[in-house]
């Protein structure tokens, strides 16, 4: 798409692996008008990428203190990693039951 100066002539082209996403619209248009229902934005796979990555990455996780300090005391005393294969089986364990 090309936007010249004060031309809104719009030339838009074929885009390659784009997806059409509808989103609010929160601006009016010149004259008053409100935005039409038929206004839409395409993101490429790749912006639609970014905005996952991005929201991934600055979603806040959950982080439960207690947990943290048990495995710091853990640690402390050398409790922590001494048994391998238990570890292994609690985490496994855990994974399995993340979702009750």
């Amino acid at each position: 798409m090309k936007i010249r100066g004060d031309n809104p002539d719009i030339q838009t082209g074929g885009t390659v692996g784009s997806e059409a996403v509808s989103l609010p619209v929160s601006s009016s248009r010149a004259g008053g008008a409100a935005a039409g229902a038929d206004d839409s934005l395409e993101l490429s796979a790749d912006a639609q990428l970014l905005r996952a990555a991005l929201d991934a990455a600055t979603a806040t996780p959950t982080i439960r203190s207690e947990v943290v300090e048990r495995t710091r005391a853990l640690l402390q005393q050398h409790r922590l990693g001494a048994d391998a294969a238990a570890l292994a089986d609690a985490m496994i364990r855990a994974l399995m039951h993340e979702d009750d």
